[in-house]
């Protein structure tokens, strides 16, 4: 077994367990890993110090056409869209998200 075949069946796992969640990716049903976003603030100054934006993991497997920038990502109800499309190279990709207002 290659490292590909490896990772295929990694991310089956994944995807299908309680961690994995529905989502509508570019209009096609999945279940996707979610990050929410994230911001922390210096206690004292109430300045923000890190800040992360939202993203899903997704298989691409799941899509015949892999999503790209500004495609419509809908997940917990809330409507965001894709900022930027990162592959693993291993048949999983990290979508970037931004709200979509």
């Amino acid at each position: 077994m290659d490292f590909g075949q490896l990772a295929s069946g990694m991310h089956r796992a994944i995807l299908s367990s309680p961690l994995a969640e529905p989502a509508t990716v570019a209009g096609v049903p999945t279940r996707v890993i979610f990050f929410g976003e994230y911001l922390e603030a210096d206690p004292s100054t109430g300045a923000p110090v890190a800040s992360t934006d939202p993203k899903i993991a997704v298989s691409l497997s799941d899509f015949t056409t892999a999503p790209d920038q500004d495609d419509p990502v809908v997940i917990r109800g809330l409507r965001y869209l894709v900022d930027e499309v990162r592959p693993d190279g291993e048949g999983m990709a990290e979508l970037m998200l931004k709200r979509d207002y």
